[in-house]
């Protein structure tokens, strides 16, 4: 109930409602009844510090916080996929199916997580000219951009990505095409400033 009512906030404030009165239960007893209480929702809570997404998150991983790093370090977020994200998601899976991060299925992944997955490594795929090159249209440059900041920034990152593809899904399918044919046009335009040089 607390998460549905501050789905966003400092992790040591949601720490306190388990250490504080009534039920003062000891700090290192608290990772492990947080997980059995997410159970079911396990994948749709997730952690930052520094504003930087914290992956793999376990029962081990909230002690380690807890005992020496401090959940006042930490900023926690509830996400509660709307069914129109959730639309956004699955064409986005449909989209870059032949890149479905698979690895993560699972393994009580975000459903955001996996999503932000797959746009990585379908990205990762392409030659690194196409990665890096500014050679490339503004509009690829930011989707590549958001792309890469849903490693650090998932769901600011996704949310961007939904405000430019989420009423113009085939905007993205031009933008995949964009990218994976930028290279073999290039190559083209070397080859024929190469030809117009030579037969001069």
């Amino acid at each position: 109930k607390q998460l549905e009512r501050k789905p966003m906030g400092n992790f040591a404030d949601l720490i306190k409602i388990f250490t504080a009165s009534p039920y003062g239960i000891r700090q290192p007893v608290v990772p492990l009844l947080l997980v059995a209480l997410l159970r079911d929702r396990w994948s749709e809570f997730m952690l930052y510090r520094n504003e930087i997404f914290i992956p793999g998150l376990n029962g081990e991983k909230l002690y380690e916080i807890l005992e020496e790093e401090g959940a006042e370090n930490y900023k926690y977020s509830y996400e509660k996929i709307e069914d129109d994200h959730l639309k956004f998601y699955n064409q986005i899976d449909e989209i870059f199916v032949d890149f479905n991060e698979i690895r993560l299925e699972g393994q009580n992944v975000s459903r955001l997580i996996q999503t932000c997955g797959t746009l990585v490594k379908w990205l990762r795929s392409l030659p690194r000219y196409v990665q890096i090159s500014q050679n490339v249209t503004v509009e690829f440059d930011r989707f590549r951009i958001l792309i890469k900041q849903t490693e650090v920034k998932p769901q600011q990152s996704l949310n961007e990505l939904y405000k430019l593809f989420g009423c113009d899904i085939e905007s993205m399918r031009s933008m995949k095409k964009y990218a994976e044919e930028l290279i073999q046009e290039k190559r083209s335009q070397a080859i024929e400033s190469f030809e117009n040089i030579t037969s001069i």
